[in-house]
Order: structure tokens, then sequence, then C-alpha cells
């Protein structure tokens, strides 16, 4: 259980206080909620490589203006793929970097670039309110490849149509690990901060650009895109949500590759949603990298608007400020949320409460120690028992998949050994195959890997066989400390 717990809404925002954070080279920011009385704000983005801070401070006529701008240079091992290494080490970080730069605010809004989450969007017929938040839950599980216990869940209502004569609800729902979460707070805390706001990249990157009017004049969908040395976020909004985001690994030596997935995913959201199709590209980082993907969208989609956006403080602008816009996703606060200022109250007036009741349960508190010590047995004991009955459930489902891959086998009339035998030839060790399906044509390789880079090589390896008529990179993301990834090989048929 978490000790400081936040709330994820689009930016997994506390309820209370309105978010602080961010602006590039703006220096005069207007101000869009006359109820917002806090005279500063304070964002912190954390990179694999840098840490950038800003101070916004409000001036006497309402405005914002960018007081400090900072950024620090973080050791490699620190963090890496949106994953906090060293909460500790960070921590102490954060903390100095704030006092050498005169930096007193305690309630900081934060987002972690390349931060893993998963967007899903869910039908459910109407239900009633009490009943919502176990229903979403329910078929969230469905959608996402973890249990649902792991995840850190937000939910928003996005269209309501009738579907036979019934109503149905659509929602968009966001999930992160509760252990990057976790990260983030000992991180934090070590800090000696409170996480007002906990955001997500790219919300934090449209968010900046909605608040300098970058968008103002886009009336269909959005791809923003942001390329770093490994990965690229791409990420589209329809109607000012989050309808779609995901990282891809990159290589510097593939440019090509690269500009075509952009490409691929405005052709396929388009073709998707013609009714809302994508008509403009933000492209985040210097115009040098970005110049030859610029020349190459336009000149194959004329009528998309594409723009570089060099500001480096962009995201910062946008976690920092999203409490004084407004929350598109209309997220309803779960109870885990905290306000955090009424909650301050109430915690000096409880602590009163409890001193007066120490005073008599004195007595009792040799008995309570016992009764923990016996109850952390009991927990060990049952932790032993629950990880005997997980290892032979993953027992179970491996026979399922090998009895599974049998009976396909032998329906479709495959001859399974020489093929798997090809696969193990080109599998670097520190790769493991979790699935593998057959069928005449096609076979699907699922499983996880330890980097990125053992992914790609036996990808690769598999492009080089020239009896496979396609290999295709179907997936391919981070999860708690693997990489999870999907490959279809379509064979050739005899006579090819």
């Amino acid at each position: 259980m978490l000790k400081n717990k936040i709330n994820l809404s689009r930016l997994f925002q506390f309820k209370n206080k309105k978010l602080k954070l961010n602006i590039s080279n703006l220096h005069n920011l207007k101000n869009k909620n006359m109820f917002d009385f806090s005279k500063s704000k304070v964002g912190i983005q954390i990179g694999d490589s840098k840490l950038k801070v800003i101070l916004l401070q409000r001036e006497k006529n309402g405005q914002w203006i960018a007081a400090k701008e900072i950024t620090e240079k973080l050791a490699d091992d620190l963090v890496s793929e949106g994953k906090i290494l060293q909460p500790e080490i960070l921590g102490f970080k954060i903390k100095e970097t704030l006092a050498n730069n005169n930096i007193k605010e305690k309630m900081v809004s934060v987002f972690i670039e390349e931060l893993p989450f998963f967007v899903r969007q869910i039908q459910l017929p109407k239900v009633p309110k009490k009943e919502l938040k176990e229903a979403i839950q329910y078929k969230a599980q469905l959608e996402f490849p973890v249990d649902i216990k792991d995840l850190y869940l937000q939910y928003s209502l996005i269209d309501t149509k009738i579907v036979d004569g019934k109503l149905q609800e659509e929602y968009m729902v966001i999930a992160v690990y509760r252990s990057l979460i976790e990260k983030a707070l000992q991180t934090f805390k070590r800090a000696g901060l409170v996480i007002e706001t906990f955001g997500l990249e790219p919300e934090a990157i449209y968010n900046g650009l909605k608040y300098k009017n970058t968008l103002d004049h886009i009336e269909g969908s959005l791809l923003l895109v942001r390329k770093d040395v490994k990965r690229m976020m791409l990420a589209v909004y329809s109607q000012d949500k989050l309808m779609y985001s995901r990282y891809i690994p990159i290589s510097p030596v593939f440019d090509d590759d690269d500009n075509d997935e952009i490409t691929r995913t405005i052709l396929s959201w388009n073709g998707k949603h013609s009714k809302d199709g994508i008509k403009a590209v933000a492209l985040l980082g210097e115009e040098e990298i970005w110049k030859r993907t610029e020349m190459d969208i336009k000149s194959f989609m004329p009528f998309l608007e594409v723009k570089t956006i060099t500001s480096p403080f962009t995201a910062c602008l946008g976690i920092s400020l999203t409490a004084v816009m407004k929350d598109h996703l209309n997220i309803s606060p779960e109870k885990e949320s905290i306000n955090f200022r009424k909650n301050k109250i109430l915690l000096y007036s409880f602590v009163g409460i409890i001193a007066l009741l120490l005073l008599f349960i004195a007595s009792a508190e040799l008995k309570l120690r016992n009764d923990i010590k016996a109850l952390q047995t009991n927990i060990e004991e049952s932790n032993k028992l629950v990880s005997l009955i997980t290892l032979r459930e993953q027992l179970i489902k491996e026979k399922q998949n090998l009895e599974l891959i049998q009976s396909k086998s032998t329906q479709d009339h495959v001859n399974v050994v020489p093929l798997i035998n090809k696969i193990k030839k080109y599998q670097p060790a520190s790769i493991e195959l979790s699935k593998i399906i057959f069928s005449k044509d096609l076979v699907m390789l699922a499983g996880t890997g330890d980097t990125q880079e053992a992914v790609m090589t036996f990808y690769k390896k598999l492009q080089t066989d020239k009896e496979y008529a396609n290999v295709h990179l179907k997936q391919s993301s981070t999860s708690d400390q693997d990489i999870t990834f999907t490959i279809d090989i379509q064979t050739l048929a005899k006579g090819d």
C-alpha cells in the first residue's frame, strides 16, 4: 500500500491542488484559472540522461513567467527507458539541484520520459455509477496483458451511442504499472518533495502545445512524434483526447524505417477514422533531426500540416500548467486520491487523538508486537505458498501451449520439428520464447528478451531466411524488467 498515494487522471492529477510547471522560451503565460492562487509552480522532467526543472512565478497582473529553466545531466545508471533504477541517488540529485538553484517549493509536478503505459478503448453497456469502476476493471483485465492488480487505472467517457436498441458507452482507459509509480514516490520522498501531479509524456507535450496556442487551428486529429536515441514516441490525439500512444525501438542507422513507421501510423489511423483523420503532425526536437522526415511526409501527403517544435521545455510547460487548463478527460478521482492540504490538517488532528490513545494502550504494546511478528511469519509462509501455486499455474499453461501447438500442427498438417529447429538456430541465448503458434502459412512467436538489442538481433536473423516470405515485428514493448515482443513469420507455400 503506497503511503503517498496518487490518483491517475489524464495526467494522473491530484484532486485538490492545481497543476504547476513548465514553460520553454515563453516568458508571458496567460492565466486561465482565476481561482488558482498559487504564486509559483515547479515542474520536473526526468529522462534517461537529463533532468529538467522549471520554476514559474506569477506576476501581479496574473501572468506566469519562467523564472528559472534548469537542465542537469544524469548518470547512465539512474533511469532507463522510463524506469527509475536508483530512487535514492536520483532523489538526492533532485534535492541538490533545487537547493543549488534556491528553489524552496515542496509541491512539484512530474513526468518521466518514455514511462511505459497502456491506453485502450473499451465498450460497456450502460451500468449504474456505483458499479462502473468494477465493470471497467473487469473489462480492462481482458484487454491488458498483465494482472490488473499490478496497474493504476484511470478512465474517461469518450462516446455514448445506441447499439441494437441498447445504450452503450465507450471509455478510454489509461494504465501505469504500480511498481513504476512506487519508484517515483520513493525518489521524491528522498528529495523531501510531494508529488502533486504525476503525468504522462504525450499528455505533457500536448498540453504544452495547446497552452501555447499551437494547436488552436487544427480541426482533425494530431500526431505527436518525439525521437530519442533508442526509441520514438508516437501519440494520436482526437478531440483533445489521447486515443493512441506507443514507443517503438529505433536505430540511428535506419532513418528510412523511422519515417516509414510514421507514415504507416498516419495511413492506419486515417483508414480507420476517415471522419476524424490526422490533419497535422508535430515533430518534437531540433530541425536538423526532422528536416528529412518533414520533407518525406509533405511529399507523400501534401495535405498534412507538418511542424517541427524546437522548444525544449514544451513538455514541462504542459505538465506544470495542466490544472490551470481544463481537464479534458474529466476523470472521476479514485478513492486513492488525496486532498493534500485538507488531509494535512486532518493529520494533525489525528496525531493529537492518537497520542492520547497511546497513553491508555501502552501496557498492551508488547502483546501488539508479538501479534505483528506472528502475522509477518504467516504472511511470509503465505507468500511462499502463492509462489508455488503461481509456478504450478505457469507449468500448466506451458503444457497447454504445447498441446495446443501439437493439435494445431496436426490440424493444419504442419511439420513442426524443422520449423522449431530453425527458429532455435536464430534464437539468441537471452531470448526466451513463451508462445509459438503454427498454421499452414503463418507462425507467431511471442517471448521476452533482456534488452531491445537482443530482440532486434533475433528479428533480423529471421528476416535473412529465404524460406520465409515475410517476417514482421508486430509488437515490442517494455514490461516490468524485460522486453516483450511478438513476431509474425509468413512461410512460403509449396511451389512458391
